[in-house]
């Protein structure tokens, strides 16, 4: 392990960091499927693959109903939202198969289900072999097996495997398979042609019309195929790269998909946002993570139902080891008027700094590392942004503005 690179500093909060992104990927292609458009078909039309094969035909008009097909994607996407909030093992097995078996059922009527989606099923598959729940989820972590970090840098590579295998077996398939036929620029021109008809559900963009039109641009043909093979060839290399030869790998594949997109008006956005995981996000998480996770004093109001219950739960599920927890009557006399209108004050023990209302409750939640420690994201990110927001207009309003007297 020694000689890879890829997440070198890895820790239980990548690896819950790339549960909930995959996750969400997968939710967000979920929710916006057009698959309930298949109740119109007729079921004689559905050409069963795969554990289909074992479904006696006549389920088929049942199965192919609208009521049937809203209720399995409510309930795939319960089970993915369970799954990005880390709230158990069953949530994860359950995503995945029911993930397949939602593409199995656009695939048997004709649809174009291809390594765009396949490798989210083995990239979700692969999550749930690994101890992705210990961090930034709903399941209380198990401190009696604590892993070592070796644990985490394997997890984060078997997941990243994934697609890396994916762009070196499709890298070879074409040199090893269609060479040197796949490399004629009439294979590349029909391709454009076929992508440029092809109903999407993103209007074309006009660049493939104009990149066949030009006879100046027609040479390129030669080599677009052959540079794309040797960046899927080069992927096997992401484990063993240095930052700054990794990241020019990352924007030549993203930078790929794009001008796939904008030639053949084929979008690959769930492989252009994996692609994002193979950045080294452990110090930025941490750096974020950290003011929301320090030790705490924690004064709350034992006469407000909502502080005392909250307590009440951080310690019966062992929460409390990082907080100490005091009345707010108790809170210095010097300060009291600041508490005055405040339920819950919470005392950072490294620097100090005291913090009021939602911004207590807020790191207190965090810091509880309980169940309830999940949620800090979604206050921080709104508030990430507005206090860059803030940044940048004290550091350049003076260059926007100008100074007045």
């Amino acid at each position: 392990m020694k000689k890879i690179l890829l997440h070198d500093d890895a820790d239980s909060k990548t690896l819950g960091f790339a549960r909930i992104f995959v996750f969400t990927i997968v939710f967000l292609h979920v929710f916006f499927d057009r698959t309930l458009a298949l109740s119109y078909l007729d079921p004689g039309l559905f050409f069963p693959q795969g554990i289909f094969k074992f479904i006696p035909s006549d389920y088929w008009i049942g199965i192919n109903s609208a009521g049937f097909l809203l209720t399995f994607k409510i309930l795939l996407l319960t089970f993915l939202t369970g799954s990005i909030f880390g709230a158990n093992k069953l949530s994860l097995h359950a995503s995945y198969l029911g993930f397949a078996i939602f593409l199995g059922i656009e695939k048997g009527f004709g649809g174009h289900v291809d390594h765009r989606e396949l490798f989210l099923v083995y990239i979700m598959f692969s999550l749930s072999l690994t101890p992705c729940l210990d961090s930034l989820s709903l399941q209380k972590p198990d401190l009696q097996n604590e892993k070592t970090p070796q644990v985490y840098k394997a997890s984060i590579l078997l997941i990243l495997l994934v697609p890396i295998l994916e762009y070196v077996y499709i890298g070879v398939a074409r040199l090893f398979i269609g060479f040197p036929e796949v490399f004629h620029p009439e294979i590349m021109k029909g391709w454009i042609l076929h992508g440029m008809i092809r109903p999407t559900r993103f209007p074309s963009t006009g660049i493939g019309a104009y990149y066949l039109s030009q006879s100046w641009l027609n040479w390129t043909l030669y080599f677009i195929l052959a540079f794309s093979t040797v960046l899927e060839l080069l992927a096997l290399l992401f484990p063993f790269l240095k930052k700054w030869p990794k990241r020019l790998l990352i924007f030549s594949l993203i930078g790929f998909h794009i001008s796939i997109f904008l030639i053949m008006n084929i979008i690959f956005i769930e492989n252009i946002t994996i692609l994002l995981l193979f950045f080294n996000y452990t110090p930025l998480l941490n750096r974020i993570l950290k003011p929301f996770q320090a030790e705490g004093q924690v004064f709350y109001d034992k006469n407000c139902a909502i502080s005392n219950s909250l307590v009440k739960s951080i310690v019966s599920s062992g929460g409390a080891a990082n907080l100490s927890f005091n009345y707010l009557d108790t809170f210095p006399k010097a300060e009291i008027g600041k508490v005055s209108d405040s339920f819950i004050v919470f005392q950072d023990k490294g620097t100090g700094k005291q913090y009021f209302r939602s911004d207590a409750l807020l790191r207190t939640l965090a810091a509880s590392g309980s169940t309830y420690s999940f949620f800090w994201i979604f206050i921080l990110i709104p508030k990430f942004f507005r206090d860059l927001g803030y940044w940048v207009f004290s550091k350049y309003r003076y260059s926007i503005f100008g100074k007045t007297n």
